[in-house]
């Protein structure tokens, strides 16, 4: 273990070595990630620009849920086959992460379910809620086995994988990955879903994603098969107080183009030929992100799975298209998602933190220019959090925090108060993003 050996100053004036600035000074947070123009594709990205232009609802969330709720529609009818082996259905699974109320999740999945009510009268039928113990998902599955998720607090999922014995996590990987599902025993009357439909839409908080994300989620498959995406309500002008404008005309048009070629895409399977374009397009993408992107830790783990989460969207993509066909349009539409999803991670991780690491970096940058004291933390994470000590001495050693050891004015014993800080290169000035132009129009990072 590093050990730490804080500087010595007054209070409030910490020394940092050079290449560190406090977190304080900074703009407080990474800039939020942006979606890239790829994913503006076809009839979806058409109405994602609608939405833009004419609601406060964050066109990421839009359109995970319309993409989401296409695949369920989807089912089983069209899929992408790599060799004998592999096969992929376009069932996608998405945790949308957003703070509360600020956030917008629920005002993008009510925007996307105004397109959804024209393609399907009741789009609410499919949904099942409340997915409980590995057991009772298998049961509802049987009995309806097209369904879509929609989990308004996915943190209760995520603690009920976690518990000991529990099945709910591997049944919830296997589903996922379409496998037969079975619970019970043959003598008690056995449950069984086999050739189902099941896509996901989970909704969290930044706070409660990283305090349930951890090392032993990401391992055993309960996290990382989940594709999280940013939602955040615009601001300034993307604010819209007296209501949407969006067209009536304009979502007719745009689920009679969905529903028109999802109809011509039915029973297609996708292919992806070699020295192709497309092909060329897939190799690249596959082969960078197969084992992971290499950035370590969290982002790691998460981008292994980009693989299946690109493949999906891009079916969905050509299917909306008509598309018999995957063409390198809907292969950098899916892209753009999968890089969408990193950057929401980078957003959400700072630096990788997670679980108590990144409940004791929230504390810490809460405190701000005044630091806190370690038995200020200790009373504000808790007393019973184990390895205080070492969580300290990870985030210093990653140079997310830094120690500063107060002289009190009267004498006394010093007390060690620690700072969130962050490279001197990080920070600076905000950048704006424009509705319907998702590129930063001044510097900063994205």
């Amino acid at each position: 273990r590093t050990s730490v050996v804080p500087s010595f100053s007054r209070r409030g004036t910490p020394t940092l070595p050079e290449g560190l600035r406090l977190w304080a000074d900074t703009d407080d947070a990474p800039l939020r990630p942006l979606l890239h123009s790829d994913a503006y594709h076809g009839p979806v990205g058409d109405f994602l620009h609608h939405v833009a232009d004419n609601s406060e609802a964050d066109p990421a969330g839009v359109g995970i849920n319309l993409l989401t709720f296409v695949g369920v529609m989807l089912g089983r009818e069209v899929s992408f086959s790599a060799g004998r082996a592999v096969r992929h259905y376009p069932h996608v699974w998405a945790v949308v992460v957003g703070d509360t109320a600020a956030g917008g999740k629920g005002v993008a999945a009510d925007t996307a379910d105004l397109v959804l009510a024209r393609i399907d009268p009741d789009p609410r039928r499919w949904e099942m809620s409340g997915i409980g113990s590995g057991p009772h998902f298998i049961d509802r599955l049987s009995e309806h086995p097209r369904a879509l998720i929609r989990e308004h607090e996915l943190g209760g999922v995520f603690r009920t994988c976690a518990r000991k014995g529990e099945t709910l996590g591997t049944t919830l990987r296997n589903a996922y990955d379409g496998k037969p599902l079975r619970a019970g025993s043959r003598g008690s009357g056995e449950q069984e879903a086999v050739d189902y439909t099941v896509g996901a839409l989970g909704s969290i908080t930044p706070a409660e994603y990283r305090d349930l994300t951890s090392a032993l989620s990401i391992a055993d498959g309960s996290a990382n098969r989940w594709l999280p995406v940013w939602v955040e309500i615009g601001d300034g002008d993307g604010l819209m107080p007296f209501g949407d404008t969006i067209s009536d005309q304009f979502l007719t048009n745009a689920a009679e183009q969905i529903t028109a070629g999802t109809s011509s895409a039915m029973g297609t399977d996708y292919v992806i030929e070699a020295n192709s374009p497309t092909g060329d397009e897939w190799a690249t993408f596959y082969r960078a992100h197969r084992r992971g992107t290499g950035d370590g830790g969290i982002l790691n783990a998460f981008t292994a799975r980009h693989v299946p989460h690109a493949v999906r969207l891009a079916i969905i993509y050509a299917a909306a298209d008509g598309a018999t066909a995957l063409r390198p349009e809907h292969l950098r539409a899916a892209f753009a998602w999968c890089r969408y999803s990193a950057a929401t991670l980078r957003h959400v991780f700072p630096r990788a933190a997670t679980g108590d690491a990144a409940r004791l970096l929230d504390i810490i940058r809460a405190a701000g220019s005044d630091g806190i004291t370690e038995a200020d933390q200790r009373d504000t994470l808790g007393r019973n959090v184990a390895g205080l000590p070492d969580l300290r001495n990870d985030l210093h050693t990653r140079s997310l925090i830094w120690p500063n050891k107060d002289r009190p004015e009267g004498g006394g014993r010093p007390a060690v108060r620690w700072f969130a800080v962050t490279a001197a290169d990080e920070g600076g000035t905000p950048t704006t993003v424009r509705r319907n132009d998702q590129t930063p129009s001044t510097g900063g990072r994205s």
